[in-house]
């Protein structure tokens, strides 16, 4: 863009009775930004400049609405599609995001009311269009020539390199899609929802009756468009050229309406990651609480709850009195023969009379139920005691300032995740196995570490009460990083049902965690296309309905959600905010299970616990969430306990922060 704009400014000749004004469109380096406008001034040209907010792009979101469920991520093979296909699918998909980021339309409509104001003609074009002496002069012709022309078609020239301009008496070899000059008596404009390099100039082509192949390109078959005609059709003339300064782009692309359509998106793709990296990397320099509030933990926090407090301390002297949980409790051993490999069983695999496993849903095995007499054959009930303990001893040491409580928690950080003899493994090798078959661990393993994200909050908070050195921070992060390759390999994020909401909650926790701006931003961003995917109108989760127990996996499925929202606010990337079409929102999943429970198989047998459940689901979501208002008024239990079960997905003590910070 800097090096167009200094050819322009440059080697452009002066234009007779024209007047350059330049549009800074949403420029997001400012450095670049600030190059720009000085050599603008410099050059004694006038800019309109539209800023771009970084705030108002934080509301951007990816989305799904409308395509095929097969065409969503996770489900979509990108391997699998026409490229025409892909390229709908990867433009629509980034359409809001674009919208903002690239505001084309909206920069050209700007530059059009500008220029209504001031002169007979109006060229709001393309920044890197360039007119030779040559060029200008057919133009000038060409605007004298007709008039009842409202709108001048002037084809445009890419050029391979800039240099060729600079030939006395060069002409263009090859023509491409027009650019449009506006008559200030013209009423036309450009569409503001048409994104870049969707139709965005093509569109108004069409409805003006220019002829060209514009007229044959197709937007993607789940969009839909009015079929509007201009009252202004026909009156045009075209004529002339006008240049296109080098893209940058390799030859064959540029050369090519097909492949160049694609590297926009492409390229769009790639400029939206680096804005949601800078987001998540802003929010990051703050140093956030991932799963808790601070407010909350302040000695004078006026949110606090005597109840909460008493609570949490009493855990954590329940803690300091008992040996401390360790990776090496377990009575079995993993088949590599290291005990410091986690295992843990899948929970609805039972071992038959013939010593097969049998799938039943719903049915745990007594081995997979924590804190059960079996379950000490495995790790996940020494895993959660460990996480349990680290958050309730570290929430009770920033509330008290009792360093005894940071002082336990560093201990059993370092046991876990540094001492050598005794830290558990970086790896999901053996969660979950099948009783009774190879021991190798399945992708569903990912959901016995989810609280992870609360036990990051222990690890910072112990940190800043100096009880972890530099040196102990950067071993832990390295288990961390370690276990997220593991996860990576495993692409435990492909899941569909609740496996992979519950995957992206770890993912982006663990890699905001060790300074991954990039993966937690990606993770985050790419959420709402799950979402579409995961909920069909109304925002029925469709494949937990399928379960045996489809209540509970329903109120799994949303407890996910409700975690996943929290973190990315603490982010920056605010989920809460997210709505999809069809009503499909975080709150809409919780007013569909509340409205729906009593037609659920599961709930008879257990309907109070159930009642309970969705009332602290909903008291989780924010006032200032996407439809709100649809879970306010359900008739809910009011008085809720402090309760703390792994196995309904809920961090421990974390409904109460949430519930008195959301109120």
């Amino acid at each position: 863009m800097l090096d167009n704009l200094r050819f322009i400014l440059m080697h452009e000749p002066e234009l007779e009775e024209c007047e350059k004004r330049w549009v800074l469109n949403r420029i997001a380096d400012k450095t670049v930004e600030e190059e720009c406008i000085g050599l603008i001034e410099a050059s004694g040209h006038g800019f309109i400049r539209i800023p771009f907010i970084l705030d108002d792009y934080e509301g951007r979101f990816l989305d799904g609405s409308d395509m095929p469920a097969n065409l969503l991520f996770p489900v979509a093979r990108t391997d699998d599609m026409n490229g025409t296909l892909r390229t709908w699918a990867l433009e629509w998909q980034y359409r809001y995001k674009s919208l903002y980021a690239v505001s084309l339309n909206l920069a050209r409509n700007l530059a059009l009311d500008e220029g209504r104001r001031l002169a007979r003609w109006t060229l709001p074009w393309d920044g890197s269009c360039f007119f030779t002496a040559t060029a200008w002069r057919e133009l000038t012709r060409l605007a004298v020539s007709d008039n009842t022309a409202l709108h001048l078609i002037v084809p445009l020239a890419r050029v391979i390199e800039n240099e060729q301009l600079l030939q006395h008496g060069f002409v263009p070899e090859a023509l491409a899609e027009p650019q449009i000059a506006f008559r200030n008596d013209s009423s036309e404009r450009f569409d503001e929802n048409l994104r870049y390099g969707h139709l965005n100039k093509a569109e108004l082509l069409r409805i003006l009756g220019v002829p060209g192949p514009w007229h044959g390109w197709r937007m993607a078959p789940w969009e839909v468009r009015e079929n509007r005609i201009s009252s202004e059709r026909g009156r045009f003339v075209q004529g002339g050229w006008v240049a296109r300064l080098q893209s940058g782009c390799d030859a064959t692309v540029e050369g090519d309406d097909n492949l160049r359509g694609r590297s926009r998106f492409r390229g769009i793709q790639a400029f939206c990651y680096q804005l949601d990296k800078q987001i998540v990397a802003k929010s990051l320099g703050t140093d956030p609480l991932f799963c808790y509030e601070r407010k909350i933990l302040a000695a004078d926090a006026e949110h606090s709850s005597g109840e909460l407090i008493t609570a949490i301390i009493h855990s954590a002297q329940e803690a300091l009195k008992n040996p401390m949980p360790s990776i090496l409790d377990k009575s079995s051993c993993s088949p590599s023969g290291d005990k410091r490999d986690y295992m843990s069983v899948s929970p609805y695999f039972h071992t038959g009379l013939n010593a097969s496993a049998t799938y039943l849903d719903g049915q745990r095995n007594p081995e997979s139920i924590l804190f059960g007499e079996t379950s000490m054959a495995f790790d996940r009930t020494s895993l959660e005691s460990f996480i349990n303990r680290t958050c309730a001893a570290s929430l009770a040491g920033a509330l008290t300032g009792d360093r005894v409580y940071f002082q336990y928690v560093a201990s059993m950080l370092r046991q876990w995740f540094i001492t050598e003899q005794t830290r558990m493994n970086p790896h999901m090798k053996y969660a979950q196995i099948i009783p009774r078959e190879p021991m190798v661990g399945r992708i569903t393993g990912i959901v016995d570490f989810r609280n992870l994200w609360a036990l990051i909050d222990a690890i910072k908070l112990t940190r800043q009460s100096g009880e972890l050195t530099d040196d102990d921070m950067r071993s832990i992060k390295l288990w961390f990083n370690a276990f997220l390759g593991d996860l990576t390999r495993r692409r435990v994020d492909r899941q569909l049902n609740n496996i992979g909401s519950w995957a992206d909650l770890v993912i982006a926790s663990t890699s905001a965690f060790i300074g991954d701006s990039g993966r937690a931003a990606r993770v985050l961003s790419t959420a709402p296309l799950r979402m579409a995917a995961q909920l069909s109108a109304f925002s029925a989760p469709h494949l937990e309905l399928r379960r045996a127990k489809p209540l509970h996996y329903c109120l799994f499925h949303l407890q996910a959600w409700i975690c996943l929202a929290w973190l990315g606010r603490s982010l920056g990337v605010d989920l809460w905010k997210y709505t999809a079409s069809l009503h499909r929102s975080i709150a809409m999943e919780a007013r569909f299970i509340a409205l729906n429970r009593c037609c659920f198989s599961d709930y008879d047998t257990e309907a109070e616990t159930y009642d309970q459940r969705i009332a602290v689901a909903v008291r989780c979501i924010p006032v200032d969430a996407v439809d709100y208002d649809k879970v306010a008024a359900l008739d809910l239990p009011k008085d809720l306990l402090i309760f703390d079960n792994p196995d309904f997905g809920i961090p421990p003590f974390w409904p109460a922060f949430r519930m008195v910070v959301v109120e």
